[in-house]
C-alpha cells in the first residue's frame, strides 16, 4: 500500500473509532439511566436542532467550512465536505428510533448501528479480501457477529440470530445515496418488532 492509501485508510480508521465511541454516548445514557421514553426524546430534541443548525451553518457559510474541513476533516466522509455529515444523520436515526419503538428495541437498534457498522469497516479495511461490491464479505461477518452479540444481551436466540442476520444483509444493500446511518435503526428496530411478533 502506498503512503497516500495508507494515510486515507488510517484516517478513515480514525473516522469509525471516533463513531464507534461518539454514537455509543446514546444509547449507554438510555440504557443506564433512569430515562423515559419522552424524557428522552426531550433531552435529544435539542441536540438534533444543534447538529441540524451547525451543519446547515456549515454547507452555506464558506469561512465555517473551511475551518470545520481543517481542523475536523478527519470525521468527514471525503464525499461529505459538500452534503449532510453522517453525524446528523446519526442523531435523527437515534431520536426516531427511540421515538416510534420500545426502549429495548431502540437500544439495540441504536447499538447495532454504532458497534456494528464502525466495526465491519474497520474489519474490512484491515482485512477485507472477499469483495461485495464496495464493501466485503470478512466486514459483513463482523457486523452481524457484533449485532448478534448486541441482540442475545436484549433478546433470545431465536429471536437474535435471524435478526443479526438480517440486518448485516441491510447494512450491505444499502448503498449511496441513501444513508446507512439513517436508516439502519428504523430498519433494524423494525425487523425486532416484527421477529417478536412472529417468532
Amino acid at each position: 500500500m502506498d503512503p497516500y492509501q495508507d494515510k486515507q485508510h488510517n484516517d478513515l480508521l480514525k473516522r469509525k473509532l471516533f463513531h464507534l465511541l461518539a454514537g455509543a454516548i446514546i444509547p449507554l445514557v438510555y440504557l443506564f439511566l433512569p430515562i423515559s421514553r419522552p424524557l428522552a426524546l426531550k433531552l435529544l430534541f435539542p441536540v438534533l436542532l444543534l447538529s441540524a443548525f451547525l451543519e446547515y451553518k456549515r454547507l452555506l457559510d464558506e469561512q465555517f467550512q473551511q475551518w470545520f474541513m481543517r481542523y475536523l476533516s478527519v470525521l468527514f466522509k471525503k464525499d461529505e465536505a459538500q452534503r449532510v455529515n453522517s453525524a446528523v444523520t446519526m442523531v435523527a436515526a437515534c431520536f426516531m428510533t427511540i421515538l416510534y419503538f420500545p426502549k429495548p428495541m431502540a437500544i439495540a437498534a441504536m447499538f447495532i448501528l454504532n458497534l456494528a457498522d464502525p466495526v465491519a469497516s474497520m474489519v474490512g479495511i484491515r482485512w477485507g479480501r472477499i469483495a461485495i461490491g464496495k464493501k466485503s464479505l470478512e466486514g459483513s461477518a463482523a457486523f452481524f457477529l457484533v449485532a448478534l452479540a448486541v441482540l442475545v444481551c436484549f433478546f433470545p436466540l431465536k429471536l437474535a440470530v435471524p435478526v443479526a442476520l438480517l440486518a448485516a444483509i441491510a447494512e450491505l444493500l444499502i448503498r449511496p445515496p441513501l444513508d446507512d446511518n439513517f436508516l439502519l435503526p428504523p430498519i433494524t428496530g423494525l425487523m425486532i418488532y416484527l421477529a417478536g411478533r412472529l417468532l
